[in-house]
């Protein structure tokens, strides 16, 4: 197991990484639109502008997420959490928030799978998957949230159809 500074440090070049990619976009299609771009030219260069801000605040909000996570990490307060219930619970009020497209998360939730560990920390880490899954799914996408005890342990599993992550980066 790595120590956790050089954990946080791997988060943290992870995050740049992240911000790299939209700001590199926005840069592009300011430079189109700025050269005088016109019709079609100017109108894509607008769309990728907007759909990297919209990516941009994604980010920032996982970002946030994760280091109020990390911070809480370093205290105690642990207890008996019922990880099932939680993640009934958070499937319940996230497929309100994807309205139309709430169809497109699936859950599998063993009952009574129960974990030492603090509620809350444990519904932003769930969040954050979720929400990084839900962005990276096509528009027909599904994501599959399961849960299943594994003898001492509890498995929760994210899984969505989008993309993926090059086997060299995973």
């Amino acid at each position: 197991a790595l120590p956790i500074s050089e954990v946080l440090r791997q988060a943290a070049e992870g995050n740049a990484h992240a911000f790299k990619g939209p700001i590199a976009v926005i840069r592009q299609a300011v430079e189109l639109v700025g050269r005088g771009a016109t019709g079609g030219d100017a109108a894509m260069g607008v769309s990728a502008i907007a759909a990297s801000c919209d990516r941009l605040e994604g980010l920032v909000r996982s970002a946030q997420r994760l280091d109020t996570a990390t911070a809480d990490l370093l205290e105690t307060g642990w207890s008996k959490v019922d990880l099932s219930a939680l993640v009934n619970a958070f499937a319940e009020d996230y497929r309100l928030m994807l309205g139309v497209r709430q169809e497109m998360l699936k859950l599998e939730v063993e009952p009574g799978v129960c974990v030492r560990g603090r509620d809350d920390i444990l519904e932003t880490v769930l969040e954050s998957l979720v929400d990084n899954a839900v962005s990276f799914s096509p528009p027909q996408g599904t994501v599959e949230v399961t849960l299943r005890a594994a003898g001492d342990a509890a498995v929760l599993t994210v899984r969505d159809h989008g993309p993926g992550v090059e086997a060299s980066r995973l």
